[in-house]
């Protein structure tokens, strides 16, 4: 998603053993099904909102049954730590999806569906859903956590413009199911400094967003920008301090100067009932 993704978003980035497919693959057992990739990432997480040095584990796994739909799962997991003893029993029923040691991990999955319309005569459409589920089976129906999309690759008349609207919603905890991105047993919650892992919400409450890219001087400038409306429950990441409506934006621009070096810089501002909160970042990218 344009706006970040149920399971991880990287809008707190972290140090990490990544593992991917850099092209689909056709595997002969299950061909008939479509291409598909593969994702999973290790990561020490280093930060003092986590004293006990907990561990994060993320995969995805993506297939494309026709050239118009794609389907992936999503899961990740803050395990183990200081006070935590690894074995392989616990970490074997983490990667399979079942709970082994209490309090051992905290997992989020999100299933995601991507339909191409037909309707590249007048506009070409991409519909996106994102459902997903923080740590017990049952918050799947009660407390889900949900992101719906709307993009398109070119704006007629304007195609070197692409668009983007998305609502996400998330749950407040009942029925026994807890709330999104928070565990007993991880005080830090999914978050690193004063960013969330999750999506950039941060849990309870709903957002709508309007996202848009042009690429520029045959596509070494692109200049992004976002505008948002979000409400915050009661046990989000943010709250107390950030609850209820705010408004907000995002604007980056990304300027390829040669082949492996990029200079970026973004603008961020939100602001609520009685604050607000702005940033502004300058890096240099360089690829080899």
């Amino acid at each position: 998603n344009k706006g970040g993704s149920i399971v991880y978003s990287g809008v707190a980035p972290l140090d990490r053993l990544e593992i991917s497919t850099r092209a689909p693959l056709s595997l002969p057992v299950i061909r008939w099904l479509g291409d598909v990739g593969f994702t999973t990432v290790l990561a020490t997480v280093r930060d003092d909102r986590h004293r006990d040095d907990p561990f994060f584990w993320a995969m995805r796994g993506t297939l494309e049954p026709h050239a118009r739909f794609r389907l992936s799962v999503n899961r990740a997991a803050l395990f183990g730590g200081d006070d935590q003893r690894m074995r392989l029993d616990n970490l074997g029923m983490m990667l399979l999806g079942r709970v082994q040691g209490k309090g051992f991990e905290d997992q989020v999955v999100s299933l995601e569906g991507w339909f191409r319309l037909p309707s590249e005569p007048v506009i070409p459409l991409t519909l996106g859903l994102e459902w997903g589920a923080e740590d017990a089976a049952g918050a799947w129906a009660n407390v889900p956590g949900v992101v719906v999309s709307l993009r398109t690759p070119s704006i007629p008349g304007a195609e070197y413009i692409s668009a983007a609207f998305e609502y996400a919603t998330f749950g407040t905890s009942c029925c026994r199911n807890p709330e999104w991105y928070r565990h007993w047993s991880f005080p830090g919650s999914w978050a690193l400094g004063e960013r969330p892992m999750g999506h950039p919400l941060g849990g309870d409450g709903s957002e709508l967003l309007l996202t848009s890219t042009a690429h520029l001087k045959n596509a070494t400038l692109r200049l992004l920008g976002d505008v948002f409306v979000r409400r915050r429950g009661e046990e989000n990441l943010y709250v107390p301090g950030r609850e209820g409506r705010s408004y907000g934006m995002r604007s980056e621009a990304q300027w390829r100067l040669r082949s492996g070096l990029d200079l970026n810089a973004e603008l961020r501002r939100e602001s609520g009932n009685g604050w607000s909160d702005e940033s502004v970042t300058l890096e240099g990218k360089f690829f080899f």
